[in-house]
């Protein structure tokens, strides 16, 4: 793919070669599209990548801040025109996910939320459940999860949790799945 895939690119160095390369007219347009900062640096090798390191992260938590606040405004756009291209909360998102319809997930980092996937011991059925814990009900029992799900108990048959894993967990490695931006 000739796609950049980096946010940024840093260039350091202790001389004047990392000013010839930005400059450089064989540099890629859009590499060089890609820089965000050039440094000195006074020394090389590890010493010299470790001082490059430490002098770029105000530039690189900058762009994370500035990447996080123009995604949040771009939400907030689309809510104040009320164009219906937009979904908040859960089923909303999963619903258009499925349907191929989200271009862009906008998930906080401390959400709560875990996803469980439950198995019917007999038919072998797979049904995903999401639970928010609270203080008066941090863990769920099976019967929270499943809600009107119907099994026969009666043959034995009941859903039990094959796993389960924090939901900004699983987002940051399924979004891809669903060809979206995180």
């Amino acid at each position: 793919s000739n796609k950049v895939i980096v946010a940024g690119i840093v260039v350091a160095g202790s001389a004047d070669l990392k000013d010839e390369l930005v400059l450089c007219k064989h540099l890629d347009a859009r590499l060089k599209s890609k820089v965000i900062k050039v440094l000195d640096v006074s020394y090389g090798q590890r010493k010299g990548l470790r001082e490059a390191i430490a002098l770029s992260v105000s530039v690189i938590s900058n762009a994370a801040l500035a990447r996080e606040t123009r995604a949040l405004e771009s939400f907030f756009d689309a809510v104040a025109m009320d164009n219906g291209r937009y979904a908040s909360g859960l089923r909303e998102l999963f619903y258009g996910l499925e349907a191929g319809a989200v271009q862009r997930i906008i998930c906080w980092d401390q959400l709560a939320t875990v996803r469980y996937e439950l198995t019917s011991s007999v038919s072998k059925q797979t049904k995903v459940a999401y639970f928010t814990p609270t203080k008066r009900n941090p863990t769920p029992n099976v019967r929270d999860l499943i809600g009107s799900w119907t099994c026969d108990e009666a043959s034995g048959d009941r859903f039990e949790v094959t796993s389960s894993s924090p939901l900004v967990d699983w987002l940051c490695e399924n979004y891809g799945n669903y060809g979206v931006t995180l």
